[in-house]
């Protein structure tokens, strides 16, 4: 991982803070530009599905705000965020593979025991799924440029990568709680998702295939098994979710299949193994 001087000096809780600052000002942008050509003016519906779609394209605003922040005023180059030009589609391939057949795994298991029924939907809005699919391949790509490009990585260059992996995973945790029924268990699958993406990220040093991953999660909870993604309907699947159980810690309950005990178990037993596959035995540290 390349680093730059700046980034050397600087106190790492700075990092942290100028994540809150530049994510907080790409959302403020991109609410008074949605407010301004919707001619909703201060009445802007947060929940609309208008909104919400062009929300995740409007990520790409963020996405340029932290490269030109990291680029400019930290001096850091593109590859000390992981961004590469090798084997690009096919690492965000790989990434949406790995994120769908998680998400496939953790349905399957609570389906089973949680009585969840998925339930095709007929007359699916295919226009509506493209642009989420695209939607949710750029947002999980500013999200990783966010929290694991510019925020682990620096991180990792003043604290132990372990640490670097665990403080970006928190945060990135956090984030998600604005989005509302929050939970001890949101928080610790997505804590976990985070630290399996961190350590994805620090294995292959290649922000595309975290992207990936991370596109494919999102798309997979809300477009394929029809759950909200962090509390978020999104209004159109493939399938529909019914949920038969009247314990939202198995189910997930109102924040989605992300709230439920199963997702937190699934998702520390691949960290759990991941980080094993690559420890070294001698001093107990991550390669």
């Amino acid at each position: 991982m390349e680093i730059s001087a700046n980034e050397r000096k600087t106190w790492f809780g700075f990092q942290i803070i100028m994540v809150v600052v530049l994510q907080s000002l790409s959302q403020l942008i991109y609410v008074g530009l949605y407010a301004f050509f919707s001619g909703s003016g201060f009445a802007v519906n947060l929940n609309s599905r208008p909104f919400l779609i062009g929300e995740l394209f409007g990520t790409i605003l963020t996405i340029l705000i932290f490269l030109v922040y990291a680029g400019f005023i930290e001096k850091r180059r593109l590859l000390s965020l992981g961004i590469t030009h090798e084997g690009t589609l096919l690492e965000v391939l790989r990434g949406w593979l790995l994120g769908v057949v998680c998400v496939y795994l953790i349905t399957t298991i609570i389906g089973h025991l949680a009585h969840v029924q998925f339930i095709f939907t007929s007359n699916i809005d295919m226009s509506l799924v493209l642009l989420y699919l695209f939607g949710f391949a750029i947002q999980g790509l500013s999200e990783e440029v966010i929290f694991r490009g510019y925020l682990m990585n620096g991180l990792a260059t003043k604290l132990k990568p372990m640490t670097a992996i665990v403080i970006s995973a928190l945060i990135f945790a956090l984030v998600h709680s604005i989005n509302g029924n929050f939970s001890i268990w949101s928080l610790l699958s997505l804590l976990l998702l985070g630290i399996f993406l961190g350590l994805l990220f620090y294995k292959r040093q290649n922000l595309w295939i975290v992207a990936g991953l991370h596109g494919g999660w999102n798309f997979s909870l809300g477009v394929i098994f029809g759950s909200k993604v962090s509390n978020i309907g999104l209004g159109v699947s493939f399938l529909k979710t019914n949920i038969y159980s009247d314990h939202p810690v198995l189910s997930g309950g109102s924040f989605g299949l992300e709230g439920s005990y199963i997702t937190t178990i699934v998702l520390l037993a691949v960290c759990v193994a991941y980080y094993f596959q690559f420890i070294d035995h001698k001093t107990h540290s991550i390669e």
